[in-house]
Formats: structure tokens, C-alpha cells, sequence
């Protein structure tokens, strides 16, 4: 299990906090850091071609990470709302997608 910390009910978080989250620096750094990570990959993958050393279980490794890196980078709160089966909250002035007062 790759969380060990206290979990957290998905309904008591909504778009702003998402908003809120996606704009703090370190969210920012993280995901450069995801297409950093898969740039490294494909520029790898083609200095491999380039020697003529291909493996295709190495490639398909590598394809299957740069799509998973990928759909983290942008993943977006009504997908994660989708994942937990719980339906998007109408807009509103409480669920405008802005950050959370607090």
C-alpha cells in the first residue's frame, strides 16, 4: 500500500482546494518534475534507437511510464471526483473553482 498517513473523505475537499493545490509551488515543481521525468525517458528510449540497442520490454516500460506520468500531470478534479464515485458539485459561489477561504 504506497499511503500510510491518515486518509481523507473526498467530500470534504471540493474544486478550490484543487485550484489551491494545483497553484501552491511545490504542485507547480512536482508536476515539471513528471515531464521532466518523461522527457528523460523518451530521450533515453531514442538515444537507445540511435545505438541501435532496442529492447521492446525496455520500450514498452518506458511508453507505459510517460502515459502514466503524463495522465498524473494532468489530472483534473472531476476526474479524481469520477474515480471515487462521487458526482461533480454544481457551480456555485461555494464551488466556483476558486481557492478556499479560509
Amino acid at each position: 500500500m504506497l499511503m500510510t498517513e491518515d486518509r481523507i473523505d473526498i467530500r470534504e475537499l471540493g474544486p478550490g482546494h484543487y485550484v489551491a493545490w494545483r497553484a501552491h509551488p511545490m504542485t507547480v515543481f512536482f508536476r515539471q518534475y513528471l515531464s521532466d521525468y518523461a522527457d528523460r525517458l523518451v530521450a533515453d528510449a531514442v538515444a537507445r534507437w540511435k545505438d541501435g540497442k532496442q529492447d521492446q520490454q525496455v520500450e514498452q516500460f518506458a511508453r507505459g511510464v510517460v502515459e502514466a506520468l503524463e495522465q498524473i500531470a494532468q489530472c483534473e478534479w472531476a476526474a479524481i471526483q469520477q474515480f471515487y464515485g462521487v458526482e461533480p458539485e454544481p457551480e456555485n459561489e461555494e464551488s466556483d473553482g476558486k481557492p478556499p477561504t479560509e
